[in-house]
């Protein structure tokens, strides 16, 4: 039997102490990680009137042992304890914490703020979102997220966006937990989020602004059941009343049967007349694709908020000018 010399002993434990944490922790997918004991700590903490984010931040993570916990714990916190609401324009995270209302620039504020006390890296980041047809085409940056280092590597999250969804037409927010936008990939992020610096897309190859800018409104739907929109893909779409409003799908994995019945076009709220599909194979790449197409009214003129839907989830919207 051979044995290792006292200094191939040292080197070796050396090696395991100084890689093999790094090693494991890559093997961790942060996006599939059991965080149920993060989500009870969050979701049973006091819920005291705290003047300040430092009041608590440490005794709500103080019993969780890895980074993605301890952010997730305050990302839920947050998420559950905020409510979108102009009352508090505020960006300052105290300010946040004793209102419990904010705007996107206040929920990103105290999300770095909170993880920065608790040993966490992470940087708040503005640009542009684009989630309703009113914001095709607005060149002011209109929104304000965070990129977070965990395990040594970056993510993005939208805190604002995984507490809720605000009805602007009601002007009212409807409270709801959305773990799509906790640690989202850059390609699903970048769908919906273009911040100022390219960099921060975390994207080997940057989407440009003004393809951003002008495109439709990406909903989630069509990440979750993988359809791409390919026609048109301008997001302002000036149509002939009196003519069929065209689109072109790419379908990942969709089949014809299940996909004919479940395309549904709204617009302002209701539905749109004689909705019809054609379905083919692209032999290039061996995806199927789908044209709907949907007539409306003639006297229909002006403009108008279109919504597709597959199976109640939205896909896609325009902005569209019926003349």
């Amino acid at each position: 039997m051979r044995f290792l010399s006292h200094t191939k002993i040292v080197f070796l434990l050396v090696g395991i102490l100084l890689f093999g944490p790094c090693v494991s922790a890559q093997e961790v997918d942060l996006r599939t990680f059991d965080y149920s004991k993060a989500d009870s700590t969050a979701l049973h903490f006091a819920k005291d009137k705290f003047q300040s984010y430092k009041d608590f931040v440490i005794a709500l993570t103080s019993k969780l042992h890895t980074d993605q916990e301890k952010f997730r714990a305050i990302y839920r916190w947050i998420a559950d304890n905020v409510a979108y609401s102009y009352s508090n324009r505020s960006g300052k995270a105290d300010k946040v914490v004793t209102k419990r209302k904010a705007v996107c620039a206040g929920y990103a504020s105290l999300l770095e703020e909170m993880c920065n006390t608790a040993g966490l890296e992470c940087n708040t980041i503005t640009g542009w979102a684009k989630n309703d047809q009113e914001l095709i085409g607005k060149k002011e940056p209109n929104h304000a997220w965070n990129e977070v280092r965990l395990n040594g590597k970056w993510y993005l999250t939208d805190v604002c966006w995984g507490s809720g969804c605000f009805d602007k037409k009601k002007r009212k927010f409807y409270k709801g937990f959305d773990s799509a936008y906790f640690l989202p990939t850059p390609a699903f992020f970048v769908k919906q989020h273009l911040p100022m610096n390219d960099s921060l897309q975390l994207l080997d190859k940057p989407v440009k602004k003004s393809w951003f800018l002008k495109t439709y409104v990406w909903y989630e739907g069509a990440d979750e059941y993988g359809i791409l929109p390919e026609s048109p893909t301008k997001g302002c779409v000036s149509q002939n009343s009196k003519k069929n409003f065209t689109v072109k799908f790419q379908l990942d994995t969709l089949t014809h049967s299940s996909s004919m019945c479940n395309f549904t076009v709204i617009i302002d709220g209701k539905e749109a007349m004689n909705n019809t599909a054609h379905f083919s194979d692209d032999k290039k790449n061996g995806k199927k694709s789908v044209t709907l197409k949907s007539s409306f009214p003639s006297h229909l003129k002006g403009g108008h908020c279109l919504d597709i839907y597959y199976g109640g989830r939205a896909i896609c919207g325009y902005a569209v000018n019926f003349h």
